[in-house]
């Protein structure tokens, strides 16, 4: 009997799985396309007005993280876009049918990571092309704790793609998850510990 309903509960979360397996791909499938319209049909620094100056399709290549952050350490980002896809797939094989909030923004990181990893092994950089100008952000130079930060300023926003947005809302919300369920890493650990052997 308990083999039975060992059996009985990963088919259940197998299938449970399938909205959220769906929900990446979706995110994989919009993202390829959308960049490979734009690598097919615009040059490189082409930029095509949408709605005025507020939005652009700006094709450009970029060797550095989302939002073109950090430096341009491709295989870097390759290789922490692996690790997190890894920790990503054990939380889905551990956490079962249940989280479905956190799981479907996991998923969505998931899509965008693999969006982007395509672009570096295929191109040896992602492909942007969404230029927003969303509002200026202009932080001086100030102290924290004794330490000095140089600041911050931006004009406009930097140039990013459909992985990235799913990587950014994907994150807010595991986020905004941890904020409201403050007692989420000591409940799992519980469950870890309670749960029968693999």
């Amino acid at each position: 009997m308990q083999r039975e309903g060992r059996t009985e509960q990963i088919q259940i979360t197998g299938s449970s799985n399938g909205i959220y397996i769906l929900a990446g791909l979706l995110v994989i499938f919009f993202d390829q396309l959308s960049k490979w319209l734009v690598y097919f049909f615009m040059a490189e620094s082409e930029s095509i007005s949408v709605l005025g100056n507020f939005l652009l399709i700006t094709f450009i290549y970029n060797p550095r993280g989302a939002f073109g952050f950090g430096s341009g350490a491709g295989p870097l980002y390759i290789f922490l876009s692996i690790v997190a896809i890894i920790i990503i797939v054990y939380y889905f094989q551990r956490s079962h049918h249940i989280e479905r909030f956190l799981r479907l923004n996991l998923s969505l990181i998931l899509g965008g990571a693999l969006g982007n990893i395509i672009d570096r092994i295929s191109h040896g950089k992602v492909i942007d092309f969404v230029d927003i100008d969303f509002f200026d952000i202009n932080i001086g130079p100030r102290t924290i704790l004794g330490l000095q930060f140089p600041g911050f300023q931006i004009d406009r926003w930097p140039i990013f793609n459909l992985a990235d947005c799913a990587v950014t809302i994907g994150t807010l919300g595991v986020i905004l998850y941890m904020i409201t369920h403050p007692n989420f890493a000591s409940r799992k650990m519980a469950e870890s510990k309670t749960s029968p052997n693999q």
